[in-house]
């Protein structure tokens, strides 16, 4: 099980509900050589798109996940992962990485609000994913049991009221 570690977008995790396998609606593995950062971007363009999302949103969320995408890249050790999640709320975008040890480095980027300088090297990506989803935004631990090898999630949350239900 998956441990929630953030306090990122206003709340403690624990009182989160965040998505289940269960309401997982895609599930990518990002390689190397196919350009992981664009793969993510069609993909989540295409998927959240078929969700009648907000024309408007869609841009957003999917720089959101290029940046996050990117960071994994090149900063964390593999399995690359993107999830899409759809619960009766919101559609969450979950990137994940093979690193669990830059959980808590990410964790207090995300939660500063501070508009990074043009000059820095890094934090600019982070802050758009933040942006984005209008700070909800948290990181969890995909590590499970003893093991310290699972690596973490940076889950963006977009609300209900941006995101509508496929057509059934």
């Amino acid at each position: 099980m998956a441990k929630n570690m953030s306090t990122a977008g206003g709340c403690p995790s624990a009182l989160i509900r965040f998505p289940t396998a269960e309401q997982c609606v895609c599930h990518l593995e990002l390689v190397d050589g196919c350009l992981p950062a664009r793969l993510a971007r069609k993909a989540t363009r295409l998927i959240v798109g078929s969700f009648g999302s907000h024309a408007e949103q869609v841009p957003q969320i999917e720089e959101a996940v290029g940046e996050l995408v990117a960071n994994a890249e090149r900063y964390a050790p593999k399995p690359w992962r993107l999830r899409l999640y759809l619960d009766d709320r919101a559609l969450w975008v979950g990137v994940g990485d093979g690193d669990p040890r830059t959980a808590l480095p990410v964790e207090e980027r995300l939660r500063c609000p501070a508009i990074p300088r043009w000059s820095e090297k890094h934090g600019r990506g982070l802050f758009l994913a933040r942006t984005a989803c209008r700070g909800e935004c948290w990181v969890r631990s995909t590590s499970t049991g003893a093991s310290v090898t699972g690596g973490k999630e940076i889950l963006l949350r977009f609300a209900r009221d941006s995101v509508s239900a496929p057509a059934v």
